[in-house]
């Protein structure tokens, strides 16, 4: 059996510019994050693009945090409970981020997901990841922003975890008469 581990220093994080907020935002708070889910409303037409992104902001004691996490270190995943289940591709390498306490970190919705020939909705997943943007079949569904990191490079002892859930109704195009 073979093992591969890596450690690596990563000053470049997956954060963007900031992003304008949208209309219905979504907050989970403790001492030392406050993460915010942004989505432009929660009732769509499955021809409409989905438009989200969260935010991430330290709000710690010290000036700085050094966070210890694999790619990315915050994710989106989407659920309708039964055959829709995106999100949790993280690159399992060791890298490090410095946040700075007061600042506003953005992270813009990116797909993340596996798929294979085999699957009976080979080309469901295909054209759904081959797209950008978010678009989602009729149906309900749970759309979670969720931070996976440690507070320090021990991170078997200090690991960290917040995460936002919403409910979403996905309705068919409208059609015209």
């Amino acid at each position: 059996m073979l093992f591969l581990v890596s450690c690596h220093t990563n000053t470049t994080t997956f954060h963007s510019e900031p992003l304008e907020p949208l209309s219905h935002q979504y907050v989970s708070e403790d001492e030392m994050f406050r993460l915010v889910l942004h989505l432009e409303k929660l009732h769509f037409r499955s021809d409409e693009k989905i438009e989200l992104h969260a935010t991430l902001e330290y709000l710690g004691l010290e000036n700085k945090i050094t966070i210890w996490h694999g790619l990315p270190y915050l994710d989106f995943f989407i659920s309708d409970g039964e055959q829709m289940n995106t999100g949790g591709i993280v690159q399992n390498i060791l890298s490090s981020t410095s946040l700075t306490k007061g600042k506003v970190y953005t992270f813009p919705f990116a797909k993340s997901g596996s798929f294979d020939e085999s699957d009976p909705n080979f080309e469901f997943w295909r054209s759904f990841y081959n797209e950008k943007d978010l678009y989602l079949p009729p149906g309900n569904y749970k759309i979670t922003a969720a931070t996976n990191f440690s507070l320090t490079a021990e991170t078997d002892t200090s690991n960290y975890n917040q995460n936002i859930e919403v409910d979403i109704t996905v309705d068919p195009p409208e059609t015209s008469l």
